[in-house]
């Protein structure tokens, strides 16, 4: 792990702690809590993108690697997250060609 990742890494964890602080609403405490997904724009494949818009739906992709970690959670897409993103985008991308081919055949299971 790079400088640039330690650093995200301490603010993505950094966030996450202080969103699980009880506050108080109206009376009720209530204790908060975040999931947190990034990636750092130079651990990007070129072949990706490296746009902003290329790097958002990876980032997103973390977010959820975070969610079903559990909540409070921080997660920095790394190489094998990345490369389950870059699977199921090659998957996503061949749907509607699949489609436009008559390629799909759909089986009704009761």
């Amino acid at each position: 792990m790079d400088a640039s990742s330690e650093s995200i890494e301490k603010i993505g964890l950094g966030v996450v702690e202080a969103c699980q602080k009880p506050i108080d609403v109206d009376g009720q405490i209530v204790t908060p809590g975040v999931s947190v997904g990034a990636i750092v724009q130079s651990d990007m494949p070129s072949d990706l993108g490296r746009q902003p818009e290329d790097l958002l739906p990876l980032a997103d992709y973390a977010l959820y690697a975070s969610k079903a970690s559990g909540r409070g959670s921080f997660t920095l897409a790394d190489d094998a997250l990345v490369a389950r993103f870059a699977g199921n985008h090659a998957i996503v991308n061949e749907l509607p060609k699949a489609r436009a081919n008559n390629a799909l055949e759909v089986f009704l299971q009761p």
